[in-house]
């Protein structure tokens, strides 16, 4: 009777951690200790099953969770998800946008900030991982910001990763959100995608199938305005480097001459909707 009961127990436990909801803050305050350009914590460990759930509460912020691989870790995989661009005005206490991934694999999973302004955020280090190991997770992260170096010679920037719900090892049933008040988004993935993760004798399996998933109109190749504005002076002053200021404004004036994604001069006019939260 002894061990049934254990058995129990056991197999609860096992339930509650496939089940369990992880906690990740996507970017900090120019206050926090880290600065602005991280995610908090960077690293988790989650069995297959579990839901994390990214929130977007660093205010002012405009991020994206996007998943990445080691050896690329600035640049979007090729079936990686992306919630796209969130944009959370200053000041905000409340109603943060949210983006939930379900973990379908005990496989490493990598992903960054593809924000590049005032300067890239992957190249100052904003990147995380799940299930990686600690000294993976260093290399990792080592390679993103050895980037800046690039950066800082020629303006290379990151490629602007397409909005999905799909990635590999994880993926979200629906993009992030919701999106009210100021809080708005551009290249966030739409429609939705049923993610089920079932128990086998082997461990877990998971099945997906997709209703109409696509990507929300906006500048697949192109930063909105607001994006290139974003907190300009202090990002500058966080990343430490005051000669970067003519190189932004360049890059933004570029975007500004090419934008063609109908946005007008505000990130999001256009580009709202529900989804996570």
């Amino acid at each position: 009777m002894l061990a049934f009961a254990t058995a129990l127990l056991s197999l609860a436990s096992l339930v509650v951690a496939q089940n369990a909801t992880i906690q990740v803050q996507v970017g900090g305050e120019a206050s926090s200790p880290g600065g602005i350009f991280q995610f908090i914590p960077p690293t988790i460990n989650a069995t297959v099953g579990s839901t994390i759930t990214f929130n977007f509460s660093g205010s002012p912020g405009n991020h994206t969770v996007a998943q990445s691989s080691f050896s690329d870790p600035c640049n979007q995989l090729s079936n990686g998800f992306s919630s796209g661009f969130v944009f959370v005005p200053p000041n905000s206490t409340t109603g943060f946008p949210t983006f939930n991934l379900t973990v379908e694999s005990a496989d490493p999973i990598y992903f960054y900030c593809a924000q590049t302004a005032p300067s890239p955020h992957c190249f100052a280090g904003m990147v995380g991982g799940i299930n990686v190991a600690p000294s993976n997770f260093a290399s990792f992260q080592a390679a993103a910001t050895s980037l800046q170096a690039a950066f800082i010679a020629s303006t290379t920037l990151p490629g602007v990763p397409t909005g999905a719900l799909s990635g590999s090892g994880a993926a979200a049933s629906v993009g992030p959100g919701p999106f009210t008040g100021s809080f708005s988004g551009a290249n966030t993935p739409t429609g939705s995608l049923s993610v089920s993760v079932a128990s086998t004798s082997g461990g877990a399996s998971s099945t997906r199938s997709s209703a109409a998933a696509s990507v929300r109109p906006g500048a697949l190749h192109r930063l909105p305005l607001r994006v290139c504005s974003f907190d300009f002076k202090r990002s500058v002053v966080d990343v430490g480097r005051i000669e970067h200021e003519w190189r932004f404004r360049a890059v933004a004036d570029e975007f500004t001459e090419q934008r063609e994604d109908g946005f007008g001069g505000e990130l999001g006019s256009g580009a709202r909707g529900s989804g996570g939260g």
